[in-house]
């Protein structure tokens, strides 16, 4: 009986197992889509008051090098006759890594178009800017990427040919260098420049009773040497930065001929054109800053007027200025409250001379205009 029971047993297990074999399964297999994870950058955030905006990410593959072609590409940006404006804004004002250059803007646009894409980080656009950046209005505040000692050297030439109704062409070099506490920016640019305007004019005047038809053809050629130079310094909360351009061989000729006649207006400057600027920066932990700036600008210029081959007249025209200023910000911080106060003072000495040729064609002038203006301001912020 145990030996029956046994073949039972195990007859039944086998046919339990071949039952197992040939069972099919009742999951249908199916085939998933491919998951796909898309993680975005945001072009634009706002951070308190202050629009953020990526310029860098905008532009990669726009056809621009320099940083004045990149602006061209900000949102809300506009152009007002040549000028970048913004949409909504009265005017705006431009600054570099959050100071004020002090320069004017013709030089500030030839800086911005020396300097290269690449050295951008990001643009900061605020309408209406905190009093510590002592500028009235809106802002578009310029932040360039800073140096670290992993970078290394880094550096880039660059050479351009710009083809117009004269030829104009530069080049320039950009470097960057970090070491320990030390960081250092260089950025230069050499441009011959030479531009052509023509500009016809029509008018119909009404004179006793008749009119008369005045005609003017008008043409303008100006042609010199730019030489534009930044370079900064910063060790731990010190920064120095030096801003200067210096035009050389500059002339322009005035060429018109008409109902009135042929005229020439010729001027040339007898020495380079200088400016100069350094400034010295110093901020604490605890929120205060303390800086100051001197700022030099200086020229002299002939102007000769001829009709036909027959010299009229001539100016000689000198102008040096001398500006220093100096400021003091605080701020404080209580939860998402922002306190903040500051003073500033500047002083700015114009001496200017104008003699005419021949004598006594125009009296002429020299003198000194000084200016001192003080500032002071004080602010409270709410996030």
């Amino acid at each position: 009986m145990k030996r029956v029971f046994i073949i039972v047993l195990a007859l039944t297990a086998a046919n339990s197992v071949m039952a197992q074999a040939v069972s099919t399964d009742t999951i249908e297999p199916r085939q998933l889509n491919e998951v796909v994870v898309k993680g975005e950058k945001p072009q634009i955030k706002g951070q308190e008051g202050i629009m953020v905006v990526d310029l860098p990410d905008i532009v990669k593959d726009k056809p621009v090098s320099n940083i004045l072609e990149a602006l061209g590409y900000l949102p809300g940006v506009v152009n007002n006759n040549g000028m970048i404006g913004l949409a909504g804004a009265s005017d705006v004002t431009i600054i570099l890594n959050g100071e004020l250059t002090n320069m004017p803007i013709q030089n500030l646009y030839q800086l911005l178009y020396t300097t290269p894409v690449d050295r951008l980080k990001s643009v900061e656009v605020m309408y209406t800017a905190p009093a510590g950046y002592h500028v009235n209005g809106a802002v578009i505040n310029v932040v360039l990427k800073t140096p670290t000692p992993l970078d290394g050297l880094q550096g880039q030439v660059r050479a351009g040919y710009n083809q117009g109704h004269y030829g104009s062409y530069g080049g320039g070099l950009a470097a960057t260098y970090a070491v320990k506490d030390w960081t250092f920016d260089l950025n230069y640019g050499l441009a011959r420049s030479k531009s052509w305007n023509h500009e016809e004019t029509f008018s119909n005047h009404l004179f006793d009773g008749h009119r008369t038809m005045v005609e003017d053809d008008m043409r303008r050629i100006s042609e010199s040497w730019n030489n534009t130079i930044y370079t900064s310094a910063t060790y731990k909360r010190f920064h120095l930065t030096y801003n200067g351009q210096i035009t050389s061989s500059a002339e322009g000729w005035s060429l018109s001929d008409g109902t009135l006649g042929s005229f020439t207006n010729n001027y040339i400057y007898e020495g380079p054109i200088n400016y100069h600027n350094i400034a010295l920066r110093y901020s604490t932990p605890s929120g205060l800053t303390v800086g100051g700036d001197y700022t030099y600008y200086g020229e002299s210029r002939i102007q000769s007027l001829f009709q036909e081959c027959d010299y009229l007249l001539g100016e000689l025209n000198r102008q040096d200025i001398n500006r220093w200023h100096i400021y003091l910000d605080r701020q404080h911080q209580f939860g998402k409250w922002q306190f903040n106060y500051g003073i500033e003072y500047q002083r700015a000495d114009d001496s200017s001379s104008q003699v005419a040729y021949p004598a006594g064609e125009s009296e002429g002038f020299s003198g000194t205009s000084s200016e001192d203006v003080a500032d002071a301001y004080i602010g409270l912020q709410h996030s």
